[in-house]
């Protein structure tokens, strides 16, 4: 009787063991960072780097552009909820942004074509009122005019900031002072990634309604000129790495831009 207690211990032991590695391996795979604990990495003498005097404070602004968009893929992450660190070592992606917005029940919101293939399609809202993409003839834009369906990527986000070289006018209820992730465009057919936030508080940033006006603050600065720019998904569930700044999610991202 005693050997079979100790038979039953040693199982009850081996499962636990068991059981313990593979959550282990889970956690090291999917395990996001606490208030904190966020990697971020800053190397504030890049000319990538732009400070801007925002109402009471500091904002950081870091962006890169990307002159061949066949060196941008959009991707889901809806799924595998993976960290940005562990993608970008996945992909072998020289840079990654967090991309659209996603619903409280883990959809997409509006649409969402990667490599050819629609997981979600175009529904007209207000807010999220443009898509930035790459058509098949690999021509980069941001539009609200979806007549244009043939796709390699494209994600449905908003609002447009700019929209043929003007800056738009916001009106939102319930804005709040939040990290900014956004995309832009320039005449000369290159896409342009921004992130914008508080060098003191990673995941403040400038108001929503402000952001336009922002970024013609950043055009003056920069010399940089938009054709069209849209929000992506900010705040705690953006990413941002680049080799001018790592920075890193609380909550998952829902998809992810990811340049070779």
């Amino acid at each position: 009787m005693k050997r079979v207690h100790l038979l039953a211990l040693g199982m009850i032991i081996s499962v636990g063991i068991l059981g313990y590695l593979w959550l282990w391996l889970e956690k090291t795979n999917t395990e996001l960072p606490k208030q904190g604990e966020v990697e971020s990495n800053i190397k504030t003498k890049n000319k990538n780097i732009i400070d801007l005097n925002y109402l009471d404070s500091t904002l950081r602004i870091v962006w890169f552009e990307v002159p061949n968009p066949n060196e941008i893929f959009l991707f889901s992450n809806l799924d595998e909820k993976k960290t940005a660190k562990a993608l970008m070592q996945e992909k072998g992606c020289k840079n990654i942004v967090s991309g659209g917005f996603y619903t409280k029940e883990g959809e997409h919101i509006g649409l969402f074509v990667t490599e050819g293939e629609m997981l979600k399609k175009w529904a007209k809202n207000a807010l999220f009122n443009g898509v930035f993409g790459i058509d098949s003839e690999g021509v980069v834009f941001v539009s609200e005019d979806m007549t244009q369906k043939d796709f390699r990527f494209a994600v449905q986000a908003g609002p447009i900031l700019i929209k043929n070289n003007s800056a738009q006018s916001l009106k939102l209820k319930n804005d709040q002072r939040e990290r900014r992730i956004v995309v832009g465009t320039s005449e000369e057919g290159k896409a342009i990634f921004l992130v914008l936030f508080n060098p003191k508080s990673l995941f403040i940033g400038p108001n929503l309604a402000g952001l336009p006006s922002v970024l013609k603050m950043f055009e003056e600065k920069s010399g940089i000129k938009f054709k069209d720019a849209l929000n992506l998904d900010g705040g705690t569930a953006s990413a941002f790495y680049s080799q001018e700044i790592s920075l890193a999610e609380l909550s998952p991202i829902g998809s992810f831009f990811c340049i070779k």
